[in-house]
């Protein structure tokens, strides 16, 4: 399943582009200008390009698509990456053979732009995958949220909804009162939106991940192995490894396509026009009359709020002890 999730996605060290997703990847197109000499057993292949002067500039590591000459549909991983000289290099295989005049994609410099940018901003929070375990995380309080389920609080969309695109980029520039998500109202808004871009895929990826745990979870956890295999279950370890075996082999691609369409779908509806929540009424100004009103219902047998968040909205509620 690791091996799969890696092709379909790659993995924050290795971005890897996959046209289902509502990600903005950033294709940037290229021309090989020159080829460097190089010794026959060198284990890379060095050339001089152009079409990158406006591109990220970190971009070793990213994936390179051979769209004409020789190495047409082949992809190679950038290796080192010069922005002065425009000097890539890529390993050297019987099937990559750059010549002058070749043409390539370097894909997914946008999605690194934004991961360099959350490495540098969010990732000792929030952590590497977005699992809301980095190496601050321990000391505070409330915890940073885990992306990956792809659940937000703020949100201008249905509860069941997903967030738009715009809700948590007002996250990002605000912040949130009362917890440790600081205002990042420093950056650019490209760069804010480079980030939610990113954190957007760590979602998509974490929730396709959940669902294909939870998919084999019930028939081949380490549990239901140890009951199958049990003398009232019957079965032999080798019949149940041969039946996951063929599983992930005949079904699981299709489970692993289900599980990201339906993810990437849910995003890209949240982002509609039609997904927006409009409130019929506008809001009640503020008045000490209003916050009153507010404080009667918070502690009332009506919405029971204290019962869990407490008298003092402390959470410390007689439901949670």
């Amino acid at each position: 399943m690791k091996e799969a999730l890696v092709r379909q996605f790659g993995n924050p060290l290795a971005l890897t582009q996959f046209e289902g997703l509502p990600t903005n990847f950033g294709d940037v197109e290229g021309k090989v200008k020159s080829v460097e000499a190089s010794a026959a057993d060198a284990r890379l292949i060095r050339f001089q390009a152009t079409g990158l002067e406006n591109a990220y500039d970190k971009l070793q590591g990213l994936p390179l698509e051979w769209t004409s000459g020789k190495s047409q549909g082949q992809i190679s991983r950038i290796k080192e990456y010069d922005f002065e000289t425009g000097t890539i290099a890529v390993e050297k295989t019987a099937e990559i053979a750059p010549q002058p005049g070749d043409t390539f994609l370097v894909e997914c410099t946008r999605l690194q732009f934004g991961r360099d940018l959350y490495n540098r901003h969010c990732m000792h929070c929030h952590g590497m995958t977005g699992e809301g375990t980095g190496p601050t995380s321990r000391y505070l309080n409330p915890p940073p949220r885990d992306f990956r389920p792809g659940i937000y609080k703020y949100t201008s969309t249905k509860s069941t909804d997903k967030a738009q695109v715009q809700d948590l980029e007002r996250t990002v520039k605000e912040g949130i009162a009362g917890t440790y998500m600081p205002s990042f109202k420093l950056l650019t808004e490209d760069e804010v939106s480079a980030i939610v871009n990113y954190v957007i895929w760590l979602s998509i990826r974490g929730e396709t991940e959940k669902k294909l745990v939870d998919e084999l979870f019930l028939d081949y956890s380490q549990e239901t192995f140890k009951e199958r295999t049990s003398e009232s279950g019957g079965e032999t370890p080798e019949e149940v490894n041969e039946e996951l075996k063929e599983y992930m082999e005949l079904d699981f691609p299709d489970t692993l396509d289900f599980a990201t369409s339906s993810v990437a779908e849910a995003w890209e509806e949240a982002n509609l026009e039609e997904a927006l929540v409009i409130p019929e009424t506008p809001r009640v100004p503020d008045s000490p009359a209003s916050r009153e009103r507010g404080r009667k219902l918070y502690l009332s047998d009506k919405t029971k709020c204290a019962t869990c968040h407490g008298p003092q909205g402390r959470g410390n509620g007689s439901a949670t002890q």
